[in-house]
């Protein structure tokens, strides 16, 4: 209640940003990938205390700090 504008507001830039959604998954379950124009970006949230090592099943990897949203892109 009341947060809907908000929220669908932050969607639409992020996807605009980004581009879509894929299917590519992870090793850890909060992860995200949107592909736009040929790149990849990656999106990660480690919750925990240590650095969070992730691999995508694309082959993409990264480690996230810990207690971060870590993004990083890969493509043209």
């Amino acid at each position: 209640d009341g947060t809907t504008k908000a929220h669908t507001y932050h969607w639409v830039h992020a996807l605009r940003q980004f581009g879509w959604p894929t299917n590519i998954t992870a090793n850890v379950p909060s992860t995200a990938v949107f592909q736009k124009a040929g790149v990849k970006t990656y999106v990660v949230w480690n919750p925990g205390d240590t650095p969070l090592p992730v691999a995508f099943a694309d082959g993409a990897t990264n480690t996230i700090p810990a207690r971060t949203l870590g993004k990083f892109t890969s493509g043209p």
